[in-house]
């Protein structure tokens, strides 16, 4: 819920720490989701509630551990989820972040460059260059810090 808060405050005070603690907050509100992206959460909702099928993807407990403790045989993991604290708060904050920030932020102004959706991101001058982590070739928002936003093809490199 802190994420688009933190890449604001990066935009304030032109501290790179916000904006990468920002990244992690967003990406932190998707780990514990039950999907075959995240095998070992998805192994431990399996420990927990045996029940749960390809129909239950996407689910998320509001608060992991909410009563104080976990454990690795799933003790912390509940029974239930709300839209607005569970998987609706993550993707509506990863929507948000998307609309303002793009799944590449420039801030040439300053010199930064960050890759929000698990992207690799450098900045030479005026060259931007961009690839996905995976090694995928997918169309990337970029973002730059007056607002102005282009989807490019990645990997590439291009001219801003």
């Amino acid at each position: 819920m802190f994420a688009e808060l933190f890449l604001d405050y990066y935009r304030e005070t032109g501290d790179p720490h916000l904006f990468e603690r920002g990244v992690v907050a967003l990406k932190s509100a998707f780990v514990m989701m039950y999907c075959p992206e995240n095998p070992a959460a998805k192994a431990l909702w399996g420990k927990v509630w045996d029940f749960f099928g390809e129909e239950d993807y996407g689910f998320t407990m509001e608060n992991y551990g909410h009563g104080g403790h976990a454990t690795e045989a799933g003790e912390g993991i509940g029974e239930f989820t709300i839209y607005d604290w569970g998987n609706g708060a993550a993707a509506e904050a990863r929507n948000r972040i998307f609309d303002h920030f793009g799944d590449v932020y420039v801030d040439r102004v300053r010199g930064h460059v960050f890759g929000i959706d698990s992207l690799n991101v450098a900045l030479e001058g005026s060259r931007l260059t961009v690839s996905a982590a995976a090694g995928e070739s997918r169309p990337v928002r970029v973002v730059t810090e007056d607002g102005a936003s282009r989807t490019v093809d990645a990997p590439v490199t291009v001219e801003l």
